[in-house]
C-alpha cells in the first residue's frame, strides 16, 4: 500500500486524490456500519468515524506518526504486503526517492547561520563577503556539520540523525510528552536499530544537540525587593546596598550551589535580529516596508504613519538604511498556573518587529521574549530595574549597530534598531511611562490640563470635560443645564512633548525597590509620603537618545478600553449589579452637583427613568438578540452560553467576545430595545470602534473619527449619570488621534500579546519553577521555528497554514480568469451527476461571467452559447491559433459528472452547506455578492439604470466542474433572497439595517450559481420582534490582508449623532413610560 502521499502537502491535489483512494479502499474492506477507524493524531485509531470526518481529520491534523511505521491493519493492509512494500521502498529510496525535506535541509540552515565558513554560493555582488567569524563559531559549524551528516544507522537513507532529533523534540513539544517517557522511547528505538546506530542515550543529549541551533539566554540575579540587579558594579555583592537583603536563600548545607532569591532571564536581542537577515527565508520580508508597501496615502502599516516618518526625518542616518529595525515593546503580567486562586504574576517583556509585512507583524514567530521577570509579585514602577540590560543593548544598537549579513542582498551591513513605541494596558502604561494613571490627573494625554471631579457618594473620580474638544462655535459649548451648569470655551489640552517631560523631572526624586516585608510580630512600615506630582519616576526609556523626539511613545490599548467601555455601557443599560453606573449613589451625586434634576431620587419608590433607561421587557429583548445570534465558525466563542435572558444579564465575557458584540451585535441588540436617542448613541459608539479597528484608513478619516467620538461623549454626558465617565471612557477621545499618528490599531493593541501570553502559559511543566519552564520552552520553540523554515514537513506555528487559508492558487498559463483562483475543499468529495437543467445553468453562468479580453474571443463565447462550441471546435481542428485550449474547454462545457463538497474555504472564509456542521452553534452558510443589475423605476420606465445590487442568500451546494484535466471551476449553488422587488424579500429599516426573509426567495431554476471566488460571507440574526425577518451582517476574514481592498461593512447607516438628544439645553426623559 503506497504511503508516500502522507508526507505531501495536505492542500496539494496529489494528497487529496491519494487520501480519497485510501478512504474508498478502507470503506470497502475495513468498514463497520459505514464507518472506519480514524488514524489521525487525535483519534489514534480508537474511534470509528464517517468517511467525511476521517478525511477532514487527516487533512487538518495529519496521520498518527506511529501508524506510519506499522502495517495499516485497520484499513485493509496485511502484514505480508507491508513487509514487501517496506523492502521495495528501501531499495527505491537509495536511487529515486526525493529528499525528505523541500526547503534546503539542515546543511542549508548551517550555511545561513554561519555565512562564509565554506564556499557554497557564487561570488556575491559588489565584492561583498560575510564578516569573518570567530574561531569558536567556525569550530561549532564543523561540529554541527559532522552531526548533521551522521546516519542514524549504517545504510539509513530516509533520514539523517540531526533531522530525526529535531523531529523528536518537535513531537515532545507538540504532544506534551515527558522526558522520562521519551527516554524510554529512545531506548526502545535503539534496541531495534541495527548495530552501529548513533542515537543519543537519552533525551537530554538530544536536546543539547538540537539546542545548538538555537540562541541562549542569560540569568541575572535580582534583589528580592526589586532594588537592583546584580550586574555591573553590583556583580559580586552578596547583599543589596539599598535594602540590605541577602542575595541568596539561606543554605541548609545540602545544596551544591547557592540559590538566588530572584532571577531575571534576559534574552539578547541582537542575535535574534541578525537571524532575520541571515536566513534566506526572512531576509526579503524585512525589506517589505520599503520595497513592497503601497504609497497611496492610506495607513495600512506603521511605515505609512507620521510617527515612523518623523523618526526617519529627525535621524536621516537611521532612516536612510531601510534594513534598520523598528520595534514595538509590550509587557503585561499573567498567572502562569492558570489558577486564579494562586497569587503569582510573571512579567515577560516582548518585542515585535515592524519591518515585516502586516500579515507577519505581531505574529507569534516574530514576537521575541526579551526579559522574563520572575514573580510572585508584579514589579510595578520598579520594572525599570529589570529593563536595564535591554535598554543598554538598545542604546548600543542605536549608537554603534552591529555587523549583519543580509542573505537576500548577499552583503554585510551595519544594522541598527529602535523601539518606536510601547504597547500595554493602562496600569502598565503608568509603570513604563512614569505618569500615574490614577487620581485627578489620570489621563496622560491631557496631562496637567485634565478636567476631573470626585464623586463623594460613588467614591470615584470622573472625567467629563469633553466639550473642550468640540469646535469653538459648537452650540453644546453654550449649554449649561444638560452638562455641568457652566458654559465651556476652553481649548483642548495639548500633549506634552518629550522635552517638556524631561523638564518635569528636574525636581523628582525616586528610589527603586519595594518596602521590606514585615517580620513576624512586626508592624508594617508606613509608606513614605508621595509627591503631589503625577510623575512617579523618570522613565528609563528616556535614556534612549531618540525617545524624547518620538511623536507617540506609549500607546493607549484599544482592546482594554473597548472592554471597559462595553462593561460600563451594557452593565448600565441592563442594570447588572456591580457593573451598572446608575445607582442610588450616582443619583445622590447628581443631586449634590445640582445637575439633571429630573433624575434625582425620590424619598421613596423606584429611581426615575432617564433617557437611557429600559424596561424589563426591553432588557429581555436585548439579551434575546444576543442569545439567538449564531455566528460563523471561529468569529467568537459561543456567546449564547453567557447570556441569561430571563435573568436579563450577561457574564464571563472575554475581551474578544466584547470586541465582537460591541462592533457587530450591539447595534442589533439595541435596535428595538432602546429609546430612539439612546439607540442612535449606541449605533454610533459601535460604528466608532468598528472604523477605529479597520485595517486601512487615512489621517483624514481618523481625524473625522475624533470629531465623531467627541460628539458621542458629549451626548453621553448629556444623557448618562456622571459616574459613567471613568478614565477608560474618557481616553476614547484620544484613540483616533493616536491612530492618525501611528497607523492602524490592529498592529498596536494587546490582542496578539494576550494570545502569546497564553502560549507561554502552556510551556509551564514544573510548577515549582514556572519561569524556568517558560524560558526552556521558548528556547526550544524558537529553535524549532527556525528549523521549520528549512525542513518543509516540520509542524510549528511558523510553518502551519492558517485555518482558513485558501490553499494553492490555481492558474493556467495564459488562461481565462474562470480557471484561476484559490480555495480548497474540506471533507470528502462526493461524485455527483448533474441533471441537464442544472448543468445548463452552470455552463451558461460560466460562459456569461467569464471575462475575455478581445472582441474575437467574445464572439467565440457568444457562439458557444448558441451552438455549444461547434464553431470553436472546428477552428481548433483547422489549426486556428485563436482557438486556444481555454476557449475550446469553455465552449464545450464541463463534464456532467462533478464533485460535490459540503465545506469549502474561499477568500479567507470557511463556508459550509446549509444543514451541515453543528446546528445551533455555528452559521457558515450565509453568502453575499454584489452584482451589476439593470433597475427600472416602474413598468413604464424607458430609461433604466445599471448599478450594483446586493444579493443575499444561503449556500446549498458546492460543485467542482471539470472542463479538462487541467481546467476546473468551483461554483456555489445558492438560494437567493428576492431583492429585486422592494419589500418582498429584502427591506431596510429606519436605521439602515438590511433585513431579509427566507420564505421570499428567487426560484432556484433561474440563476442559482456564482463562482466560489466571488462569494463573501454574511450571517443572519433573527429579529425577535418579527421572526420571519433576519438582520444581515457582513463579515470580514480575520487573517486576510488585502492591501488594495476598500470594503468597510457597516450593519446600518451612519446616524445624525449631533441632534440625537435634540438641540435644546435639556435632554427629554422617556415619555412612553
Amino acid at each position: 500500500m503506497d504511503k508516500t502521499w502522507v508526507r505531501l502537502h495536505p492542500l496539494s491535489p496529489e494528497f487529496k486524490d491519494a487520501l480519497l483512494g485510501f478512504l474508498n479502499h478502507a470503506i470497502e474492506v475495513a468498514s463497520f456500519d459505514g464507518t472506519i477507524k480514524c488514524p489521525c493524531i487525535n483519534c489514534k485509531n480508537q474511534l470509528w468515524q464517517t468517511m467525511e470526518v476521517v478525511e477532514e481529520h487527516l487533512s487538518v491534523d495529519g496521520m498518527l506518526d506511529t501508524y506510519l511505521k506499522e502495517p495499516w491493519v485497520w484499513h485493509g493492509e496485511t502484514f505480508e504486503a507491508w513487509v514487501e512494500g517496506n523492502e521495495q521502498g528501501l531499495q527505491e529510496a537509495t536511487t529515486e526517492d526525493p529528499p525528505f525535506h523541500t526547503d534546503g535541509g539542515i546543511e542549508t540552515m548551517l550555511d545561513d547561520l554561519y555565512p562564509g565558513v565554506r564556499d557554497t554560493t557564487e561570488d556575491p555582488p559588489n565584492g561583498n563577503v560575510p564578516p569573518p567569524l570567530p574561531p569558536d563559531d567556525v569550530r561549532r559549524f564543523y561540529e554541527l556539520l559532522e552531526e548533521t551528516n551522521k546516519e542514524i544507522y549504517p545504510g539509513c537513507q530516509k533520514m539523517m540523525k540531526m533531522e530525526f532529533l529535531v523531529k523528536l523534540v518537535e513531537h515532545k513539544c507538540k504532544y506534551g510528552i515527558s522526558e522520562v517517557a521519551l527516554n524510554s522511547i529512545l531506548l526502545l528505538i535503539k534496541c531495534i536499530l541495527p548495530k552501529g546506530e548513533t542515537l543519543p542515550e537519552n533525551f537530554g543529549h538530544a536536546k543539547t544537540l538540537v539546542s545548538k541551533f538555537g540562541l541562549k539566554y542569560e540569568k541575572i540575579h535580582a534583589c528580592p525587593n526589586d532594588c537592583i540587579l546584580y550586574r555591573g558594579d553590583y556583580h559580586n555583592l552578596q547583599k543589596c546596598p539599598t535594602c540590605n537583603e541577602e542575595r541568596y536563600q539561606p543554605d541548609d548545607g545540602t545544596r551544591k550551589k547557592p540559590i538566588p532569591h530572584k532571577v531575571l532571564r534576559y534574552f539578547p536581542l541582537a542575535p535574534r535580529l541578525k537571524r532575520l537577515y541571515m536566513s534566506r527565508h526572512t531576509a526579503e520580508d524585512m525589506r517589505w516596508h520599503a520595497t513592497e508597501r503601497q504609497n497611496d496615502g492610506h495607513l495600512r502599516h506603521p511605515a505609512d504613519s507620521r510617527a515612523w516618518k518623523h523618526l526617519d526625518t529627525k535621524f536621516p542616518n537611521f532612516g536612510g538604511e531601510m534594513r534598520n529595525v523598528r520595534l514595538g515593546l509590550a509587557t503585561d503580567g499573567f498567572n502562569p498556573f492558570g489558577n486564579m486562586s494562586t497569587s503569582h504574576s510573571t512579567w515577560p517583556v516582548l518585542l515585535t518587529v515592524y519591518n515585516l509585512p502586516p500579515w507577519l507583524c505581531m505574529k507569534q514567530p516574530f514576537i521575541f521574549i526579551s526579559l522574563l521577570i520572575s514573580g510572585p509579585e508584579s514589579p510595578g514602577n520598579d520594572i525599570d530595574v529589570f529593563l536595564q540590560p535591554l535598554i543598554d543593548e538598545l542604546k548600543d544598537l542605536w549608537d554603534n549597530g552591529i555587523d549583519t549579513y543580509d542573505a537576500f542582498r548577499q552583503e554585510t551591513f551595519r544594522m541598527r534598531a529602535a523601539v518606536i513605541w510601547t504597547i500595554n494596558d493602562f496600569p502598565a502604561y503608568a509603570n513604563l511611562s512614569g505618569w500615574s494613571t490614577k487620581g485627578y490627573l489620570a489621563c496622560p494625554v491631557c496631562n496637567y490640563d485634565t478636567e476631573s471631579e470626585r464623586l463623594d457618594n460613588c467614591k470615584k473620580i470622573v472625567f467629563m470635560g469633553n466639550r473642550r474638544f468640540l469646535p469653538m462655535d459648537h452650540f453644546f459649548r453654550h449649554h449649561t443645564v444638560s452638562f455641568n451648569l457652566c458654559t465651556e470655551f476652553r481649548a483642548p489640552p495639548v500633549p506634552l512633548t518629550g522635552a517638556e517631560c524631561l523638564a518635569c523631572f528636574s525636581t523628582l526624586n525616586f528610589t527603586y525597590g519595594k518596602p521590606r516585608p514585615p517580620k513576624v510580630g512586626e508592624k508594617r512600615p508606613r509608606a513614605p509620603p508621595q509627591a503631589d506630582s503625577p510623575w512617579k519616576k523618570i522613565s528609563i526609556f528616556l535614556k534612549l537618545p531618540y525617545w524624547e523626539h518620538l511623536l507617540i511613545r506609549h500607546n493607549i490599548d484599544v482592546m482594554h478600553v473597548q472592554k471597559n467601555v462595553f462593561d460600563s455601557v451594557v452593565g448600565t443599560l441592563l442594570g447588572i449589579p456591580g457593573k451598572s453606573k446608575d445607582s442610588l449613589n450616582a443619583r445622590l451625586d447628581m443631586k449634590k452637583m445640582k445637575i439633571k434634576e429630573k433624575l434625582w431620587p425620590a424619598e421613596s419608590g423606584p429611581l426615575p427613568m432617564g433617557a437611557y433607561s429600559i424596561l424589563n421587557r426591553e432588557k429581555e429583548l436585548f439579551c434575546k438578540v444576543l442569545a439567538v445570534a449564531i455566528l460563523p465558525d471561529g468569529l467568537a466563542s459561543n456567546i449564547a452560553r453567557k447570556v441569561h435572558v430571563k435573568e436579563r444579564t450577561i457574564h464571563s465575557l472575554k475581551s474578544h467576545d466584547c470586541h465582537i458584540i460591541m462592533q457587530q451585535l450591539l447595534p442589533l441588540a439595541v435596535r428595538n430595545a432602546l429609546p430612539p436617542a439612546a439607540t442612535i448613541l449606541m449605533l454610533e459608539l459601535s460604528r466608532f470602534f468598528r472604523h477605529l479597528s479597520s485595517k486601512k484608513g487615512t489621517e483624514e478619516s481618523f481625524h473625522k473619527l475624533t470629531t465623531k467620538i467627541t460628539l458621542i461623549l458629549c451626548q453621553m454626558e448629556r444623557m448618562f449619570p456622571p459616574s459613567m465617565f471613568d478614565v477608560m471612557v474618557h481616553v476614547m477621545i484620544h484613540l483616533a488621534e493616536e491612530a492618525a499618528l501611528a497607523g492602524p490599531v490592529q498592529l498596536r493593541w494587546m490582542f496578539p500579546i494576550e494570545r502569546y501570553l497564553h502560549t507561554l502559559k502552556e510551556y509551564v511543566r514544573n510548577r515549582n519553577r514556572p519561569e524556568g519552564s517558560i524560558a526552556q520552552g521558548y528556547i526550544i520553540d524558537e529553535c524549532l521555528s527556525f528549523c521549520a523554515m528549512y525542513l518543509g514537513d516540520t509542524d510549528t506555528s511558523r510553518s502551519r497554514p492558517k485555518r482558513n487559508c485558501d490553499g494553492v492558487y490555481r492558474e493556467v498559463e495564459g488562461g481565462l480568469d474562470c480557471f484561476r483562483g484559490g480555495g480548497r475543499s474540506l471533507g470528502a468529495a462526493e461524485d455527483f451527476l448533474l441533471d441537464n437543467k442544472d448543468w445548463e445553468l452552470a455552463r451558461s453562468y460560466v460562459l456569461t461571467n467569464t471575462h475575455v479580453s478581445n472582441l474575437e474571443q467574445r464572439k467565440f463565447v457568444a457562439n458557444a452559447q448558441k451552438n455549444k462550441g461547434r464553431k470553436v471546435n472546428g477552428l481548433k481542428l483547422q489549426g486556428d491559433p485563436s482557438a486556444t485550449e481555454d476557449l475550446v474547454a469553455l465552449a464545450n462545457g464541463p463534464s456532467k459528472l462533478c464533485k460535490r463538497f459540503k465545506k469549502y474555504v474561499s477568500n479567507g472564509f470557511r463556508f459550509k452547506v446549509r444543514g451541515t456542521g453543528q446546528p445551533g452553534k455555528t452559521q457558515n452558510w450565509g453568502v453575499f455578492i454584489q452584482a451589476e443589475q439593470t433597475s427600472y423605476a416602474s413598468t413604464n420606465d424607458q430609461n433604466p439604470k445599471d448599478g450594483m445590487v446586493d444579493f443575499y442568500g444561503a449556500l446549498l451546494d458546492v460543485y467542482e466542474f471539470t472542463y479538462n484535466p487541467d481546467r476546473k471551476v468551483v461554483l456555489f449553488q445558492c438560494d437567493w433572497i428576492d431583492s429585486l422587488r422592494k419589500g418582498r424579500g429584502l427591506q431596510r429599516d429606519e436605521y439602515g439595517f438590511t433585513l431579509v426573509r427566507f420564505d421570499k426567495c428567487i426560484p432556484i431554476y433561474r440563476d442559482p450559481f456564482i463562482f466560489a471566488s466571488q462569494a463573501l460571507q454574511v450571517f443572519y440574526v433573527e429579529d425577535p420582534e418579527d421572526p420571519p425577518w433576519h438582520v444581515a451582517v457582513k463579515t470580514q476574514p480575520r487573517d486576510l490582508f488585502d492591501v488594495s481592498s476598500t470594503n468597510e461593512y457597516d450593519p446600518c447607516d451612519e446616524q445624525d449623532i449631533q441632534y440625537a438628544t435634540g438641540d435644546t439645553d435639556e435632554v427629554p426623559m422617556r415619555s412612553d413610560v
